[in-house]
């Protein structure tokens, strides 16, 4: 009489557990390019809307001083609360919208062209905005810095911080 065994063989299992290596060495970089691009769409996103924010606090103040972000929340009985401030200090705001400086992709910082808070000098015809990517976050390493200004010129590098350009020559255009 013929016994049957029941199971898989050792070359079985370790044919599958390439198959699943191959796999992973595929997806997980993949899964951490999406990751970056997501995070950096939010970022330029974010750019322009506090660009259009602060084009109309402008166009009823006639300068950018005094310009706060628009923040919105929901609060817990689900009603909309708007308030006017950034997240840290008088030049910080977060993203993705509100994460804080413990959890956030990419901070934005907001001066005016002399570097100084929008919010605390007495007036500003210019401003730039720089977004920096965090660097504790493993999954935005290589992601662009960008900066706009209020010209309208627009710019990113993938290597440095633009915080201290005072242009966008030499730079890749968005």
């Amino acid at each position: 009489m013929k016994t049957s065994n029941k199971g898989f063989t050792l070359i079985e299992l370790m044919i599958v557990i390439v198959i699943v290596a191959i796999l992973a060495a595929i997806a997980v970089p993949s899964y951490r390019n999406q990751m970056m691009r997501n995070s950096e769409s939010q970022v330029q996103t974010r750019l322009h809307e506090l660009t259009i924010e602060l084009e109309r606090h402008k166009s009823t103040r006639l300068n950018y001083a005094g310009f706060a972000p628009k923040v919105e929340r929901t609060e817990s009985d689900g009603s909309k609360t708007i308030t006017y401030e950034y997240d840290s200090g008088d030049t910080i705001v977060y993203v993705p919208k509100g994460s804080s400086s413990s959890n956030y992709k990419y901070q934005i910082t907001l001066v005016d062209i002399g570097g100084m808070s929008l919010s605390t000098i007495d007036s500003s015809i210019s401003w730039k905005m720089y977004a920096d990517p965090n660097p504790n976050d493993t999954n935005l390493a290589g992601a662009e810095h960008y900066l706009v200004f209020s010209s309208g010129e627009r710019c990113k590098d993938k290597v440095n911080s633009l915080s201290s350009a005072t242009s966008c020559t030499g730079k890749t255009s968005w």
